[in-house]
């Protein structure tokens, strides 16, 4: 839409003539385009060829097929086709990738959603125009989505199922197009937007072109060197004005900040660097430089220590570097680094910044009224009509528009992307990995390639090596199997550390046994108290049955035929009904108490049966109250027939009460505690068991760790006495190797002086003939003296 629909909705496009001269045509919205395989036929459409959307020129009718040729329609029918099959590919691609992965601790950042999807046209859009060839288009498409998919996925495996699924979507939407698919597996290719101004500068802005479009200038680059030569003169050009930076221009490192470049400049390009390792911060200040943006970070000086001093640094920098995008249109970065999350006031601003751009609880009224103020002048310039809303949300979008988050992070912070889900799913994901091996070796020859006295086989045998070594490390490193050589002072920390297990045993066990002895011995004493209260509620139950046995079936019957009772006979009897059947029954004399003695005989069955009833604190609180209130002194009930069954009635719910309570209160505790006693001996003696197995066993590990140390120990001295003899053997060897090198400068002065003594050779040979022949026959003190 920003490359083909115009401001006053007029479809724009770019149309070559046969002299190959660019034209922009306007046609309006009344225009019918009818088309066919060979023509184009066009009916009342009015054209205006201009060279700027604004200007006014006399209208004239033509014939769109005069202007389209057919090879141009052909490629713009070419170019939808493409554009629509890229469009498919990428959805299924985004769906296919949200389920072919499961989520866990290291793959915590695998999220695959609209926002990819979004990135991934919005990064081709700002890169490309309606002038671009196909072949462009497919390249960026596959760049884009390699990093946006493919980079951040974990290991080896991972990308190998991306680049399977990624070849599957290009054979099937490519069908019988060879050269596309061709195009689309290319690997290892390079993107760069790096340009030199004309004053010397390596600038990656965001610019219009010869045709008035907008874009970064995102496209595949062939020459490698002309690329770190850019590099190169942007670290010279910041130097001359900040402070030196320097850092070796890997291709990984050039790639990454071409790759930075042309993120942070997308519309919402916040993007949160996530590295298996250290970045090192140089790259981070020339990308800002290059960009043109000026990078705020929030360290404090060590003089600020208390949180509200802290919470007050940030508040301030924030509404000054806002103030700074928003009034001024500065470019701005602000880099959040890992350990500044435990900040919560600025993660807060941050996550506002990135979601509901809320920004008022940063200024004060006076400040937000300053701001409105300042913003006045651009509202009006930009043909708004100022107000408080209008000015603000002005300035908001400006804000918008100019900041940039950046995020900093040295590891997979998986507690991180849990805690702040808003920050993390709402900005793009640069994923840094381990280097692989290829990396590894380009590395190492960029080290390697000054190093004139290594030919081109040997810079590449010891680039594997390199390579190799550092991968090795790194796998023992991440798995913990490195292995340690064994040692005497190892094996002396390894004793140490079982002796002191051994020592805790020993005090855990004596104090199991100590516990187990102690249960052993109260437990006789819980048991004979359990005998005891069993022992009473006996009795209390034999004496209740007694009771129950000496009724009298004559008074019994009396008190059932009364009609009206006295308050103790009813009170009494509802303590009975309370007992025998529940507390809830219905314990009035003519439903409940009437009833309960209709079968005389099932009456006295039912009490004697009163051990089998469970009653409960309550219930035995809530009879007691009942029963508390009979009172057996009353003349009238002295008096009457019936007076030995309730006073028997009586004695027989206390006794009944008494037994329950006991039961409960001292019987079933008591009861229960022994069980418990029991159990808790019964387990205390496996307990046991397991600390003297543990026991005997760190027993016999502390005697087999002696007996190889003392074994260390004899082979350390053997080692100590050959280390010795190698030591005297390499002292001997010293003292040859400084004979030899004295004979060699001998022979070497000899072996220099040769041209010379052979001139003199003739001359050497007759003398020495002569003192043969002449001074031969002497003696040797004649020889000495005629030679001196």
């Amino acid at each position: 839409n920003r490359h083909f629909i115009g401001d006053f909705g007029e479809s724009q496009l770019i149309i070559k003539d046969s002299n190959d001269n660019p034209t922009r045509i306007s046609t309006g919205k009344s225009s019918t385009i009818t088309t066919t395989d060979k023509s184009i036929t066009t009916t009342t459409t009015t054209t205006t060829a201009t060279n700027d959307r604004s200007s006014t020129s006399p209208t004239r009718t033509i014939g769109l097929k005069d202007k389209i040729n057919s090879q141009t329609y052909k490629r713009l029918e070419y170019l939808r086709l493409i554009i629509e099959r890229i469009v498919k590919g990428t959805v299924e691609l985004n769906e296919r990738m949200r389920t072919m992965y499961n989520i866990t601790n290291k793959r915590i950042h695998y999220v695959f959603s609209m926002k990819q999807l979004t990135q991934v046209f919005r990064n081709i859009s700002i890169s490309l125009t309606p002038e671009c060839s196909i072949d462009d288009l497919l390249y960026l498409w596959h760049h884009e989505l390699y990093w946006i998919y493919g980079k951040r996925l974990v290991d080896q495996i991972d990308q190998q199922r991306y680049q399977q699924l990624y070849q599957t979507i290009v054979k099937k939407y490519f069908t019988n197009l060879i050269n596309e698919q061709q195009a689309l597996i290319i690997q290892n290719q390079l993107f760069s937007n790096l340009q030199l101004t004309e004053s010397g500068m390596v600038v990656a802005n965001i610019s219009r072109d010869s045709q008035n479009y907008l874009t970064d200038n995102y496209n595949l680059v062939n020459d490698y060197n002309r690329v770190e030569t850019l590099v190169r003169n942007a670290i010279i050009e910041y130097n001359k004005e900040k402070p030196k930076l320097t850092f070796p221009l890997y291709p990984c490192y050039i790639e990454f900040l071409c790759r930075l470049c042309h993120q942070i400049q997308t519309v919402d390009g916040h993007c949160c660097i996530m590295a298996e390792g250290v970045i090192d911060p140089s790259i981070i200040d020339l990308f800002s430089s290059i960009v043109n943006y000026q990078l705020v970070s929030f360290k404090t000086s060590h003089l600020i220590t208390s949180n509200d001093r802290h919470q007050e640094f940030i508040k301030q920098k924030l509404t000054q570097t806002y103030i700074d995008a928003g009034i001024r249109n500065e470019k701005i970065i602000l880099l959040i680094r890992e350990e500044e999350f435990e900040h919560i006031e600025l993660i807060i601003h941050v996550t506002n910044l990135l979601n509901t751009e809320e920004m008022s609880s940063l200024f004060s009224l006076e400040e937000e009224t300053s701001v409105l103020n300042s913003v006045r002048t651009q509202v009006q310039q930009a043909g708004l009509s100022f107000s408080r809303a209008v000015a603000w949300d002005f300035f908001l979008r400006n804000v918008k528009e100019n900041v940039r988050v950046l995020i900093l992070m040295n590891e997979i912070n998986n507690k991180l992307c849990l805690d702040h889900p808003s920050i993390f799913n709402n900005i793009t994901l640069i994923y840094w990995q381990h280097w692989d091996n290829q990396t590894l070796v380009q590395n190492s020859l960029y080290h390697l390639k000054d190093v004139q006295w290594l030919d081109k086989s040997s810079c590449e045998n010891t680039a594997h090596l390199l390579a190799s070594m550092h991968l090795s490390i790194r796998t023992a490193n991440e798995n913990h199997t490195q292995k340690l050589p064994h040692s005497t002072e190892r094996m002396l920390v390894q004793i140490g550390q079982d002796m002191v297990m051994a020592e805790q045993q020993i005090r855990a066990h004596k104090c199991q046994t100590r516990r187990t002895v102690q249960l052993k011995r109260l437990l006789p004493e819980y048991e004979l108290t359990q005998e005891k209260n069993l022992y009473k509620c006996l009795a209390i139950a034999t004496d209740a049955r007694k009771l129950i046995e000496t009724l009298d079936m004559i008074s019994l019957q009396e008190l059932r035929s009364i009609t009206k009772p006295e308050q103790t006979v009813e009170d009494t009897l509802a303590a009975v009904i309370m007992i025998l059947k529940s507390p809830t029954a219905d314990i009035t004399w003519q439903k409940g108490a009437k009833r309960q003695m209709a079968n005389l005989d099932r009456f006295i069955e039912e009490t004697q049966l009163f051990d089998k009833v469970n009653l409960t604190e309550e219930q035995i609180n809530l009879i007691n109250g009942v029963i508390d209130k009979v009172q057996l002194d009353d003349k009238q009930l002295n008096q009457a027939s019936y007076h030995n069954a309730v006073f028997t009635l009586y004695k027989w719910v206390k006794r009944v009460l008494q037994y329950h309570t006991i039961l409960l209160k001292r019987v079933k505790p008591l009861h229960k505690k022994c069980r418990e006693i029991e159990e808790d001996v019964l387990e205390q003696d496996q307990k046991l068991i397991l600390l003297d197995n543990k026991s005997q066993a760190l027993e016999a590990r502390l005697k087999d760790l002696s007996q190889n140390f003392e074994e260390a120990t004899v082979d350390k001295k053997d080692q100590e006495e050959k280390v010795s003899i190698k030591e005297n053997q390499l002292k001997t060897a010293s003292q040859l190797n400084e004979i030899l090198s004295r004979e060699l400068e001998r022979t070497s002065k000899i072996f220099q002086s040769t041209s010379e003594r052979q001139s003199t050779l003739t001359g050497t040979c007759s003398i020495a003939a002569a003192f043969l022949i002449y001074l031969g026959p002497y003696t040797h003190g004649f020889r000495r003296l005629m030679l001196t």
